[in-house]
This record gives structure tokens, C-alpha cells and sequence, in this order.
């Protein structure tokens, strides 16, 4: 996509400022950086106001953020299956075992805690959680290979091992959450206790190493792919790892630093949360364009065969561009031998320009049409986007440029080396010019191509051959 050369670099396609973080990939380290500092001061901040000592939560409190990370990872859980049992890709399944892993591991921890009248002294459960999913979110990350199942008896025989495989931890450890007494005897003696937080504290620096290796590959996946799951991913490690750091340098369960921990987490599961619902939508809204693209190219494909006459032929394209695109007003111009382009079509607009003929020369010492994008696109046989106030006036008239906040695309009909004309299409919002509907236009543009000719061919009066020529001699 090239800009009319002389016309200010302005972006005709603005986004909001969701959507510009949500596409910019060359800045996602700064915006986790970001993310990190807010996530670190608001814990931090947080930490201060707490008392010295130790902090022992409330059941209520225990149950609340349980239930924050029991509602946030649950949902990560069972989307990243459903995409695993649609597309078969193994970092799906390793995914939904990672945040099936954690959310298992926050309640089961919780029901520990709720059995007793205080909480429990360590948090074996969450610990071993966060080194199980750490290692799945590493797998995760640099996973690239796909199941794959010729008959449907293994296809079943897959998703069961697959759905067994996610619910494989939480199994695995319910039995020691209904009997907490099978890990209490580990800090039940002074030495118990301190060999209890040496492996506590060497398992979350395991787990935060395991992490911070994830986010890496995470970043770099997005940076290969533009995989939007992997940025929200790279948000949620990012908070999560500096939890494990404040987890694994904490003295005792509950203190200043657990608790900077555990708010640390919280704004993990907050992010996944918020950011999965932003996604979703934006996921919803490109597919609905990209549904709208494929009917209005389906009924521009017909419009460009059932027509019979050139002029039949031209004012149904504009016509379905108009109605099917969105777009304000379309024309097709076409070049001639006399060094003008005649406007052939045009919808949206006063239809009886039709006919009229702009020179390709200056015709004074003044900007004008040959100086506009259209001619430009003509010549160069590139594609020019132009922001309202540089439209040709030729085109658009300036009542519609002055009350409007849109851009025009002029597309080159081209055939190999020749262009026989320009098709200039006008969005009275600019944020209808997508990237994907120019790439859709320019597609468009190819196929009227040949389409045209062909009936331009029809429509010149057929010459005789020399065989007639000798006849009518004799």
C-alpha cells in the first residue's frame, strides 16, 4: 500500500488504543514492562499498609481469591481444550493442563486451608502447582506439532486421554487436600519445618526459572506468529513470575512478601480474565468482517460474469461495491488513446458525470486531477490510500469531504504491463478501510480486470478479414 506521494504520512486506517496495543508487536516488551511496574507498586503498595508480621487471612479472603482464580483459570482451561479438540495443535492441550494445574492447585490449597480453624503453615499444593504448569507452559511454548487420528475410534480415544491428562493433577493431589494430615507431619518438628522451606523456597525458584523461560518463548512466538493468545499469555507469566519471586524470598507463609505474592497472582488472573474478554470480542469482530468480505466477493464474482454490455457490466460492479462494502461511492475510470481517463461507471455519486474526460497533462500551473491520486495510481500502477482532504474533488465532491472523516483507495486496473483504467472507491469512515477489504479490493480489481477487456472486446465492431476484401474487389 503506497501513500500519494506529497500527501502527509497520515494513518488511514486510526485505530483505537485498544486495538493499537492489541497490534503492535514491536512495542509488547515495553507494555510488559509497564505491566510489571504497575503490577509490582500496587503489590507493593499494598504491602506497606499491612502489618508487620505475619497476616493470616480470613476465610472469607481465602475463598474469595480461590474463587478469582478458580473462575479465571477454569475458563482459560476449557477454551484452550475446545481449541485443542478443533485444531488438534498440542500446545492447546498443554495450555488447558497448565491453567487446569493451577486452578487445581488454588483450590485444593483453599480446601486446606478451610478444613483447619488457621490456615496452613506451607502451601505444598500451590507450590507443586506452579511447578507442574510452569514446566506445561515452557512445552506449551515451543510446541508445534498437531494430533492427528485417521479413524474415529482413536480420535475418541484421544480426547479421553487428552481430557484425563488436564484433570490428571487436581486427581493426583485431592487425595492430600481431604487429609491434610499426610503432609502436616513434614513441619511437625523444628528441623521438619526448616527443611520444609528450603524445599519450598528451591521449588518456586525452580518454577520462577521455568516461568521466566516460558515468557521468553511466548514473546517470541508472538513476535514470529502474531499469535494473540501468546501476548495474553506473556501478560499473565509476567505477573506470575514476579509473584514467585516475591513467593520464593518470603520468610514464612502470610508475611509482608507472601501477601505481595499472592496480590501479584491476583492481578495474573485479573488480566486473563479481562484480556480473554477483549480478545473474544475483537476475534468475534474480525470474523464477522471476514464473513461480509466473503459474500460481497461472492457477489462482485457474479456481478463480473452477468452482465452483458460494458456499461451493464460496469455499473453492476460499482453498484454491489457500494452495497455489499460499505462504501460511499465507487467509479471506474478508464484510459483512452487521447491521454484522458473517462469516467465509465459511478454509484453513490451525481451519475451524470458519466462520460466526462480529465486530461492526464497539466492543463495549468495549478494542482488538479493530474495531480490527484487517481492519475497516480494510473502511472505508478500502485495502489494509493489518500485521507479525506487530499481526495480528488473530481471524485468526491467537497461537501462530502467536509462533512466526512474518511479516505479513498484508488486500485490500477492492470493487465500484465497495461492499465486500462483506475477504480476509486470512498469510505466515509476511514476505519472501513481495513487492511484485509484493501487486500479484498485489489483482488477484486485484478478480476474486473480481465473482465472488462473481455467486454470492451466484444463491444469494437468486428473487421473484415481479407477474404471478404477480395470478394467484394471482384
Amino acid at each position: 500500500m503506497v501513500a500519494q506521494e506529497g500527501f502527509v504520512s497520515a494513518n488511514p486506517n486510526p485505530k483505537s488504543l485498544i486495538q493499537r496495543l492489541r497490534m503492535s508487536k514491536e512495542t509488547l516488551w515495553r507494555r510488559l514492562l509497564i505491566w510489571g511496574a504497575l503490577t509490582v507498586t500496587t503489590s507493593a503498595g499494598a504491602m506497606l499498609l499491612m502489618p508487620n508480621g505475619a497476616y493470616v487471612p480470613g476465610a472469607a479472603l481465602v475463598a474469595a481469591i480461590s474463587a478469582i482464580a478458580g473462575c479465571a483459570g477454569f475458563g482459560a482451561s476449557v477454551y484452550c481444550f475446545a481449541i485443542f479438540i478443533l485444531s488438534r495443535q498440542t500446545r492447546y492441550l498443554l495450555a488447558a493442563m497448565a491453567f487446569s494445574t493451577l486452578v487445581g492447585g488454588a483450590a485444593l490449597q483453599a480446601l486446606v486451608d478451610l478444613h483447619t480453624p488457621a490456615p496452613a503453615s506451607y502451601s505444598w499444593i500451590m507450590t507443586s502447582s506452579w511447578l507442574v504448569s510452569a514446566l506445561l507452559f515452557v512445552g506449551e511454548a515451543h510446541s508445534h506439532s498437531r494430533w492427528r487420528s485417521s479413524q474415529r475410534t482413536y480420535t475418541v480415544i484421544q480426547f479421553l486421554i487428552a481430557a484425563i491428562a488436564v484433570l490428571a493433577f487436581p486427581l493426583a493431589v485431592l487425595p492430600y487436600a481431604l487429609d491434610p494430615s499426610l503432609l502436616s507431619s513434614l513441619g511437625s518438628t523444628l528441623s521438619g519445618a526448616h527443611i520444609g522451606h528450603i524445599v519450598d523456597s528451591a521449588i518456586n525458584f525452580a518454577a520462577l526459572g521455568l516461568l521466566a523461560f516460558a515468557l521468553i518463548g511466548h514473546y517470541r512466538r508472538y513476535q514470529s506468529t502474531n499469535d494473540h493468545m501468546a501476548m495474553l499469555v506473556c501478560y499473565f507469566l509476567t505477573s506470575c513470575t514476579l509473584g514467585l519471586f516475591f513467593c520464593a524470598i518470603s520468610t514464612e507463609r502470610f508475611d509482608q512478601l507472601h501477601i505481595a505474592s499472592q496480590l501479584c497472582t491476583l492481578w495474573a488472573w485479573v488480566m486473563l480474565m479481562a484480556g480473554s474478554g477483549i480478545e473474544n470480542a475483537f476475534e468475534h469482530k474480525d470474523a464477522s468482517e471476514r464473513l461480509k468480505e466473503f459474500e460481497a466477493l461472492h457477489d462482485i464474482s457474479w456481478s463480473l460474469v452477468g452482465a452483458g454490455t460494458v456499461h451493464e457490466l460496469l455499473d453492476m460492479f460499482v453498484r454491489t461495491l457500494v452495497d455489499k462494502l460499505g462504501a460511499r461511492i465507487a467509479t471506474v475510470y478508464l484510459s483512452d488513446s487521447e491521454g484522458s481517463l473517462e469516467v465509465a461507471s459511478i454509484c453513490g455519486s451525481d451519475e451524470s458525470s458519466v462520460g466526462k474526460r480529465y486530461s492526464l497533462s497539466p492543463t495549468g500551473y495549478g494542482p488538479g486531477f493530474h495531480s490527484g491520486h487517481t492519475v497516480k495510481a494510473l502511472v505508478t500502477k500502485e495502489v494509493q490510500v489518500v485521507c479525506d482532504v487530499f481526495v480528488d474533488v473530481e471524485f468526491v465532491p467537497w461537501r462530502v469531504i467536509a462533512a466526512d472523516d474518511g479516505c479513498a483507495a484508488s486500485i490500477p486496473l492492470t493487465d500484465h504491463e497495461n492499465a486500462i483504467g483506475v477504480l476509486n472507491v470512498y469510505f466515509s469512515d476511514r476505519s472501513q478501510l481495513t487492511p484485509s477489504r484493501l487486500k479484498l479490493l485489489t483482488t477484486v480489481a485484478a478480476a474486473a480486470t480481465s473482465a472488462i477487456e473481455f467486454a470492451l472486446a466484444k463491444s469494437r465492431p468486428e473487421l473484415p478479414d481479407a477474404e471478404d476484401d477480395m470478394q467484394l474487389a471482384a
